[in-house]
């Protein structure tokens, strides 16, 4: 099942609210060359492209908490690393064994949960403390 945006998932900050747009996007368009029997070299070159996106996008918005003196900072942080992480071992497991269909299976539940979590989760704090000003929140 696709990810979708909704309002509920907005930071207030447009240029992250439209990089996590943007991470929804890459998200589907795995889970789509996956379910229509791409080859390995599509879904690494989707996985990198993730990868590398996301890496930019997190320091942005790591970047942003750390502007605004958001608390959930350090939690973000954590949580950003982890999903690096996460990219990287399917990389290597699509790398190594080619596209399995638990391996499918798995993407599509971690990366939809992962995103959908840590958006409600951690990132709304972003909300918060963007709205409190240039100092957030003390």
């Amino acid at each position: 099942m696709p990810l979708e945006w909704v309002d509920a998932m907005a930071t207030g900050i447009k240029e992250v609210d439209d990089a996590h747009k943007e991470l929804i996007a890459c998200i589907n368009r795995l889970q789509d060359a996956v379910q229509a029997g791409n080859g390995r070299r599509e879904i690494l070159g989707i996985l990198d492209y993730l990868a590398f996106y996301a890496e930019q996008h997190f320091t942005h918005e790591e970047q942003c908490m750390n502007r605004y003196r958001c608390p959930a900072a350090k939690a973000n942080r954590k949580a950003h690393g982890d999903f690096l992480l996460f990219v990287i071992r399917i990389r290597q497991s699509v790398q190594k064994d080619g596209v399995t269909w638990s391996a499918v299976m798995e993407t599509n539940r971690e990366l939809g949960e992962w995103f959908e979590a840590h958006i409600k989760r951690i990132d709304r704090h972003l909300r918060q403390c963007s709205a409190a000003g240039p100092f957030g929140l003390n």
